[in-house]
């Protein structure tokens, strides 16, 4: 849509309209529409109908310093009540996920209270039936943990050079250099 200025600047304000089907529509001041607003950009953008009108806005510093604002006391009020926050965040994609399986049930002529507590008890059954599968599995972890951890610490200690043997591999590292530079010297020079 493109929007055209005609006429002198001293009358009311009358705008033709360029859709982009090409056709037109004349606004003028006695008809029950209000008109369109006319502006010089949009004037200089008659000649680029393809293009999208677009409103450019300055920046006011007070504006983006209250939307910081803004955004920092929204995350520090998320942080205090995370403990109710997420349950509410949780339920509701728990629902989402679920949705598609109530209503199924709702097509097959059940009620939908029924149909959720169905899914509902399905679903809880499911999770205690792998909780109750895992429980061996889980405390074998469990036990092998103090293990694992002592594994760790040996492997982290002894694999951990001492100063002095890493100031001496920084040593041989530079003596290698040197000499490789001198090599490099004297081939050059014959």
């Amino acid at each position: 849509m493109t929007l055209k200025a005609v006429g002198p600047p001293d009358e009311k304000p009358h705008a033709t309209i360029r859709f982009a089907s090409g056709t037109k529509r004349d606004d003028e001041p006695g008809h029950s529409e209000p008109p369109a607003q006319i502006s010089d950009s949009s004037a200089r953008r008659d000649d680029r109908p393809d293009q999208p009108v677009a409103i450019t806005m300055p920046v006011n510093v007070r504006s983006a310093a209250l939307t910081v604002l803004a955004v920092l006391a929204t995350i520090l009020v998320l942080q205090y009540a995370q403990a109710m926050v997420i349950p509410i965040v949780l339920g509701l994609l728990i629902s989402d996920a679920l949705e598609p399986i109530v209503a199924r049930l709702t097509r097959w002529r059940l009620p939908r209270p029924v149909a959720a507590a169905i899914v509902l008890l399905l679903v809880t059954g499911a999770s205690a039936r792998l909780v109750y599968g895992l429980r061996f599995e889980v405390s074998a972890i469990v036990d092998h943990l103090p293990d694992a951890a002592r594994r760790l610490r040996r492997i982290v200690e002894t694999d951990r050079p001492t100063p002095a043997v890493a100031i001496e591999q920084v040593q041989k590292a530079a003596n290698e250099l040197e000499r490789a530079a001198i090599a490099d010297q004297l081939r050059i020079e014959k």
